[in-house]
């Protein structure tokens, strides 16, 4: 048995003269079951929680832009709302920076836009999540750094920051990197006449 145990899971310190038993080792892995069920659990707390905070900060990051014209430091989102086209190195396809949107005009028409490579100074990310708002009809993907494009989660009726009547989705994906970020977004009208991205805001994790 031992005669020593540690502080705060209080696990077998055996001495070189204590007898070791079963008894200590079961006993030791229950504890360690039940501190790391407690820990389990408050981490997938965390991995819903950040989100759904981080989707507020971008929500109210955007009116606030509306309103005074300035995005402020962000360390790990990024977001646009297509008030101008500071954010875009590239667009093909006929695909348009109009009235605040990213627009896409013509039925079997594709498009796609790419971002300058967006600065994340200090962080490194393995999970991205992205929020887009968009008119109904058409397709829309969302990829980073190239990769395979993000899968969508969630979508939902929403309003733009400017208060037209929209969808949203959410998307995510796993994708390392660190430091900067370039996200290409792609837009299909298919049978549609218009495909529309009213903005968007991606999170690194």
């Amino acid at each position: 048995m031992a005669s020593n145990y540690t502080t705060n899971y209080n696990l077998c310190q055996w001495q070189p003269t204590d007898q070791v038993q079963r008894t200590d080792f079961n006993a030791d892995n229950a504890r360690l079951e039940a501190a790391l069920s407690s820990l389990e659990a408050r981490v997938a707390e965390l991995y819903r929680a950040v989100p759904n905070l981080a989707y507020n900060v971008y929500d109210l990051a955007l009116k606030d832009y509306q309103e005074n014209k300035t995005y402020g430091y962000r360390r790990s989102l990024v977001m646009d709302d297509f008030s101008n086209n500071g954010a875009v190195a590239s667009l093909t396809g006929d695909l348009v920076i109009q009235d605040h949107a990213l627009v896409l005009t013509g039925a079997g028409k594709t498009g796609t836009m790419t971002t300058i490579n967006n600065a994340l100074t200090g962080v490194s990310w393995e999970r991205v999540i992205a929020w887009v708002r968009y008119k109904s009809g058409g397709t829309y993907t969302v990829s980073v750094n190239g990769g395979e494009p993000l899968t969508m989660t969630a979508r939902w009726n929403a309003r733009t920051v400017e208060g037209e009547d929209c969808r949203e989705m959410q998307l995510e994906g796993l994708s390392t990197g660190s430091n900067a970020a370039t996200l290409t977004f792609t837009l299909e009208t298919g049978t549609s006449d218009q495909a529309v991205i009213y903005d968007y805001g991606v999170l690194f994790l």
